[in-house]
């Protein structure tokens, strides 16, 4: 006999639909990673927007509000890599 808790079992049935068929899942593996040209004026326009408010740009918050408000899904790193590419901010330096 097969020991199996049962919040296991609850894990496992939140899988299936009512006639035990599996449920298919969004996989949103890579998608993050496909930067159009269309993207990247995208970002580089709002860092634009928000240097001439004289705000300062925060990354995470940065990547934060382009997926909520243009439904750009791009990681923090990645649109710092983006920003300096296009002058937009200064690359880090490691002291020491």
């Amino acid at each position: 006999m097969l020991a199996v808790s049962a919040g296991t079992l609850s894990v496992w049935n939140q899988g299936f639909d009512e006639n035990l068929k599996p449920l298919k899942l969004a996989d949103n593996r890579g998608k993050a990673s496909k930067v159009t040209i269309e993207i990247v004026k995208r970002v580089c326009e709002k860092a634009k927007q928000l240097k001439q408010q004289a705000k300062r740009i925060r990354l995470k918050q940065f990547a934060r509000d382009l997926e909520k408000e243009d439904g750009i899904n791009l990681s923090a790193k990645t649109v710092n890599e983006i920003l300096i590419a296009n002058d937009r901010a200064a690359a880090a330096r490691r002291r020491g």
